[in-house]
């Protein structure tokens, strides 16, 4: 599927198109599978705004335009590919937006679309990167704050914690504020 690129995240490179493969794991062996065209050409009709999270696989089958990265989706890698739009038709995240990731807990078993349900997994790749590129204590901090509410690991969170900060206070603070976000997530 050919995806024209509004906005990027994460490109391996410039471009103003992507081809998009979306494989998931089917069959008695969970072998991965792709999509069909059709199937593909009826979730996501012309002009729907998606969002996509994958790997270049310059290897992948077919021809190809050297300059169109061709991206594959699939549960491996964590990967989506997701109509972008909410229920009101307005963007559900866009390259720039900072996510609460506290609302996750009121979206989760809602009926809300499963893009809806899973927008923070791209958010937090997107913290992620905003992590890897703060200058400064109060950029990471901003960020690592953010994270503590996020649907991760508690042990990477810690490990997040101790690359990142310097100041054992401030750690203990966000462990803690982790915490207890944990318990009342699962209540």
């Amino acid at each position: 599927m050919r995806v024209s690129v509004e906005t990027a995240v994460n490109l391996p490179q410039t471009a103003a198109e992507i081809e998009v493969f979306k494989n998931f794991l089917g069959g008695g062996d969970c072998s991965p599978e792709g999509l069909d065209l059709e199937t593909l050409k009826k979730d996501f009709p012309v002009g729907t705004k998606v969002r996509v999270i994958g790997r270049e696989n310059p290897e992948l089958l077919g021809k190809s335009n050297a300059s169109v990265p061709r991206i594959q989706v699939s549960p491996g890698n964590q990967g989506q590919l997701f109509d972008n739009a909410g229920k009101s038709g307005a963007p559900l995240t866009t390259a720039e937006s900072v996510y609460d990731y506290r609302r996750s807990l009121t979206l989760y078993g809602t009926k809300f679309s499963i893009a809806e349900n899973f927008v923070w997994l791209f958010e937090i790749r997107k913290d992620l990167k905003r992590l890897t590129e703060a200058k400064t204590p109060a950029e990471r901090l901003a960020v690592l704050e953010r994270l503590a509410y996020a649907y991760d690991n508690y042990e990477d969170y810690g490990n997040l914690l101790d690359r990142y900060l310097q100041d054992r206070k401030q750690i203990k603070r966000l462990l803690y504020l982790k915490k207890n976000w944990e318990k009342k997530r699962f209540l």
